[in-house]
């Protein structure tokens, strides 16, 4: 068998992806690097997240991280149904290893999980359980009442805050 790289791929879906729908993108990755001869190493989901900017009128995604080998052939292919994918928001491909073989490779040592979705269905019950419930929930804890000001009292007494004592 001949010699491949190892690359890393950043993608970024949009949030109403449902979780058969996420599967079943990951069922087409595999089957395309199976394809090219590739191997998959890792398949991560790390879940939603906050854009640093909006991206198509999206202000979260979700990122998955794939780390894999294969030949510059299967990232080109993989690189055009990326970008003709209508739910994949963003995505970056990464070199991160030169003439690995696959035969020697240890897979075991970067494994990722079993099921890399789980992660998502516990996120989305913690999002359910944890909605904001306005004011009242972000200030329980507080107590009505005033300072009593020694701090601001002092100020005045040794000059008023910024003021110089000469412009007095």
């Amino acid at each position: 068998m001949p010699l491949l790289k190892k690359y890393e791929t950043i993608v970024i879906v949009k949030t109403e992806l449902s979780q058969e729908a996420q599967k079943k993108f990951r069922e087409r990755f595999l089957a395309l690097v199976d394809k090219h001869g590739g191997r998959e190493i890792r398949f991560e989901v790390w879940g939603k997240r906050k854009l640093a900017y909006s991206i198509k009128n999206n202000s979260k995604g979700i990122y998955y991280c794939i780390v894999y080998l294969s030949d510059n052939k299967f990232v080109s292919e993989f690189t055009r149904v990326l970008k003709i994918t209508d739910y994949v928001l963003r995505f970056m491909t990464v070199n991160l290893l030169d003439n690995v073989d696959p035969e020697t490779y240890d897979f075991e040592r970067e494994k990722g999980e079993e099921d890399p979705f789980a992660r998502i269905a516990e996120e989305q019950e913690v999002v359910e359980q944890e909605k904001f419930h306005g004011w009242d929930s972000e200030y329980a804890d507080y107590e009505p009442g005033f300072d009593s000001g020694d701090d601001y009292a002092g100020r005045e007494e040794n000059g008023g805050g910024s003021r110089n004592k000469e412009e007095k």
